[in-house]
């Protein structure tokens, strides 16, 4: 979609970036330098856990917490961006950076401190627009074998991940119904096969009970 607009897409380790009387030039790992006006750089967040780490909570990459929010200090939570979710197995998630998870960050510790029931778990979701396109991505799509649903690379269409006979991941190019469906899916643990993705009433499918 970038490259249809005119734009290169390089991908590669950046080594240096060295000043020019006009510009810069940027050294790539595994292409030739490039001579660029301005560099944008954008690198994602750094969570600032410092004030985490002084009182001695758990850190790596973020505050580690639990399902509930809760750190490895009794009576500290700790919600949004700077969160890593320790899994039953023992494995940490990614921090989601996202508003939607920061919401539901919220009203999982909100519950923990009320002593009431913690809200059910949420697909992580998130979206974006690119040159009058509308993407949205749900879940993992690591995970799983793909199906997809319209053609391929022709928008509208989406891409599901199934794995084991689940929904795990999809995303979808204006086909925002699509993703709504999925997470419903993925959420559910609805039981789907290959062919009810690739062309089923999938608004049908998510209602069904897993």
């Amino acid at each position: 979609m970038h490259r249809t607009k005119g734009v290169d897409l390089l991908a590669g380790g950046v080594v240096e970036i060295t000043d020019r009387p006009d510009g810069v030039t940027v050294h790539l790992a595994d292409h030739d330098p490039v001579d660029a006006d301005v560099v944008i750089v954008g690198i994602g967040m750094v969570p600032d856990v410092a004030v985490a780490a002084a009182s001695g909570a758990t850190v790596d990459d973020g505050v580690i917490v639990d399902a509930d929010q809760h750190t490895s200090i009794p009576g500290l939570y700790a919600i949004g961006d700077c969160c890593r979710v320790r899994n039953d197995d023992g494995t940490i998630r990614p921090r989601a950076e996202h508003w939607e998870a920061a919401s539901a960050d919220a009203a999982r510790a909100a519950a923990a401190i009320l002593g009431q029931p913690r809200p059910a778990d949420q697909a992580p979701w998130f979206w974006s627009d690119r040159h009058g396109h509308h993407v949205e991505v749900v879940g993992d799509l690591r995970a799983g074998s793909p199906v997809v649903r319209g053609t391929f690379g022709e928008p509208p269409f989406a891409v599901l991940s199934l794995a084991d006979g689940v929904v795990v991941g999809a995303a979808s190019v204006d086909e925002p119904q699509t993703v709504r469906a999925a997470r419903r899916l993925i959420d559910r643990r609805t039981p789907v096969s290959a062919d009810e993705l690739a062309s089923g009433d999938l608004r049908k499918l998510a209602r069904k009970k897993g």
